[in-house]
């Protein structure tokens, strides 16, 4: 009986895998074409892609089908369903018909394949051979404005996923293409590749030699992107030439916080210590070294301390780059004998807010000092960076020190003691 059972079951199992032998052999293409013109039929197209039961060819016609008919989500459905070993033998087999499709007299069919392509680049590039790619680029060579943005995958997606190969049709339409300019630009800082980049930055220095002195904003929003340090040496021989229009001088400046290099720092330097440079240009120059957050540019910043239009720019800079090591010499470096105002105090605060707990011991000092701007600055800082028994050891000695601050506040005279009572209290009540 027992082996009637099992002989039975084997019988069940066995036609059970003839018929879906029989299913699988019996999918034609034709059934494919049937099923992209049917109500429900992608589904159908979807679960034949996932059989590995049906030949290769079929499930290949399957991935043309749905391409030809702009089933995009269809495709993408039935790639999220199978393995990487899966999906790598259904790009090799498939990718080379559906570059022919670029060929497509339909336009949007050529934007439905380009797609695929590049969701099959995204999968794994090395299967779409460098000849692949190249098919692409040359797509994109004509009527290029007309297919930025086709399909479901603008040139922008596609062109960076290509990457350097892209380089010369990128800078061939710089050219030829005004309008998409900028997308363009932004495409090669995508792919952020020194050749590319300076093949783009060639034209753009053309370009600035061409229109200077009255340079194009066009050319600047540019150059904000694509910039090697060739532009970038002329851009700051132009800021430091006070013979060109302010407006466009700035404007430069502007471009150069972009992307900055060191390359630009001697010229920030030079205008950062001209006094007789407009206030913004000054402050710009400070962007730039602050942008760069190399410590070793801290070096620069320290004397602008001392300079009334520019000191919490430059007090900003170094507490945030230099943090705790830096506290020692930007309290020494600044004029206590000027007058503080509670907006200077309130931009100090947004710097000493950023330190770390190392500098509340450096602040300590200087909530001693005989200055009393000096020790507002430190109370304040300890706020942000001492625990309670640090703040309790320095500030209660101080919450009896009746020395006005000084512009604090209007209409009422606010003392270091007012303060350090205040900034204990909040420490207690944060803890």
């Amino acid at each position: 009986m027992r082996l009637s059972i099992i002989c039975h079951k084997i019988v069940v199992l066995a036609l059970a895998f003839l018929f879906l032998l029989t299913a699988a052999c019996s999918t034609s293409n034709e059934d494919i074409d049937r099923w992209a013109e049917s109500l429900g039929g992608e589904q159908k197209i979807i679960t034949v892609l996932s059989d590995y039961a049906i030949p290769l060819e079929t499930r290949v016609y399957s991935v043309l089908k749905l391409v030809e008919k702009k089933k995009f989500g269809a495709l993408s459905v039935a790639l999220e369903g199978m393995t990487q070993t899966q999906k790598i033998e259904l790009i090799k087999a498939s990718a080379p018909e559906i570059i022919k499709m670029l060929r497509h007299v339909d336009l949007d069919v050529q934007a439905s394949a380009k797609d695929v392509l590049y969701v099959f680049m995204s999968i794994d590039q090395e299967v779409i051979q460098k000849s692949a790619r190249q098919v692409i680029i040359q797509w994109y060579s004509t009527e290029f404005m007309k297919k930025l943005t086709l399909g479901h995958f603008s040139a922008f997606h596609v062109l960076s996923e290509i990457g350097p190969l892209a380089g010369d049709l990128l800078v061939e339409q710089l050219v030829k293409t005004p309008k998409a300019r900028k997308k363009i630009v932004r495409i090669i800082e995508k792919i952020d590749s020194p050749g590319v980049s300076k093949h783009a930055s060639d034209v753009l220095l053309k370009w600035f030699e061409e229109q200077k002195p009255d340079l194009s904003a066009e050319l600047l929003d540019l150059a904000c992107f694509v910039r090697n340090d060739n532009l970038t040496a002329v851009m700051n021989e132009y800021i430091l030439n006070k013979k060109n229009p302010i407006d466009i001088r700035f404007s430069v400046f502007n471009t150069l916080t972009f992307h900055p290099s060191v390359t630009t720092v001697p010229a920030a330097v030079k205008i950062f210590i001209d006094r007789t440079e407009l206030f913004d240009m000054r402050t710009k120059a400070i962007d730039i070294i602050l942008k760069l957050g190399d410590e070793s540019l801290l070096d620069y910043l320290y004397p602008f301390l001392k300079d009334e239009d520019v000191k919490w720019s430059a007090f900003a800079a170094i507490l945030k780059f230099g943090g705790a090591k830096s506290v020692n010499k930007v309290f020494k470096k600044l004029n206590p004998k000027v007058k503080f105002w509670r907006e200077d105090y309130d931009v100090a605060r947004r710097s000493l807010k950023q330190l770390d707990k190392e500098a509340a011991e450096p602040l300590a000092r200087y909530a001693k000092s005989k200055y009393v701007p000096l020790a507002t600055l430190a109370i304040i800082g300890l706020q942000y960076t001492a625990d309670l028994e640090f703040a309790e050891k320095i500030l209660t000695p101080l919450t009896k020190d009746k020395r006005v601050i000084k512009n604090y506040f209007e209409h009422k005279d606010y003392t270091i003691g007012m303060m350090a009572s205040q900034v204990l209290s909040n420490i207690k009540n944060e803890i």
